[in-house]
């Protein structure tokens, strides 16, 4: 329910850019261009094999063995996105995504020497700053659960939600119970989201910075 006063260009432009990376991902791999495990070998984010542009190159793949990878990730991306890029300006929030995306990594690279790929960690940044400038926003829900129809609930919950699964997969991870979810990644997303909000906020330049990144 807080929809932005402007088209959100930076928002539109990340999804598109996924997109892209996702399609050119499989026509390369059907041309014989390159295949998708070398794509993803050489994009992807990892402890063991760390190269640095892999902080930005893992936050635009996704995993090629179906769309809902990356169609949850757009999905939340447009839902929180609109509304952070209004208040950080169009500069702004693109740097705010990608800066949120590496601090993800370096989360789940200090967690665990697996590769990870995907915008999951971007976007957690971002809905985490969606708490923090927004807590009493609510989130329009299509419910299919014993009711079906659209639910309006609050972003405090729903995004709390989230975190809880991740909080709880992370710590059954350390007892033998994995996952192939960068859950560290995540949870290093939302704290940099929503730290660096009540930062920005405490401090009072939040306003300016979405004035410039909008002037911009």
């Amino acid at each position: 329910d807080r929809l932005p006063p402007r088209r959100a260009i930076t928002t539109s432009v990340l999804i598109a850019l996924n997109l892209l990376a996702f399609v050119g991902m499989m026509v390369a791999s059907k041309s014989g261009f390159s295949s998708l495990e070398e794509t993803l070998n050489t994009g992807a984010v990892s402890r063991s094999a760390f190269r640095s542009w892999t902080l930005i190159t893992y936050q635009f793949l996704h995993d090629p063995n179906g769309l809902g990878h990356i169609g949850f990730n757009m999905l939340f991306l447009w839902v929180f996105g609109q509304a952070v890029e209004s208040r950080l300006g169009h500069l702004g929030f693109a740097a705010f995504y990608l800066v949120g995306g590496i601090a993800a990594a370096l989360a789940h690279m200090a967690a665990s020497p697996a590769p990870a790929i995907g915008a999951s960690g971007s976007v957690a940044a971002v809905s985490g700053a969606f708490l923090a400038l927004f807590p009493r926003a609510t989130v329009r829900v299509l419910l299919f659960f014993f009711l079906i129809g659209i639910y309006h609930i609050p972003a405090l919950w729903f995004i709390a939600f989230y975190i809880a699964i991740d909080i709880f997969s992370q710590f059954a991870g350390f007892f033998g119970r994995s996952n192939d979810v960068a859950n560290a990644a995540h949870l290093g997303g939302y704290l940099f989201g929503f730290s660096t909000s009540i930062a920005l906020l405490a401090i009072g330049v939040l306003y300016f910075v979405g004035s410039l990144g909008t002037a911009l």
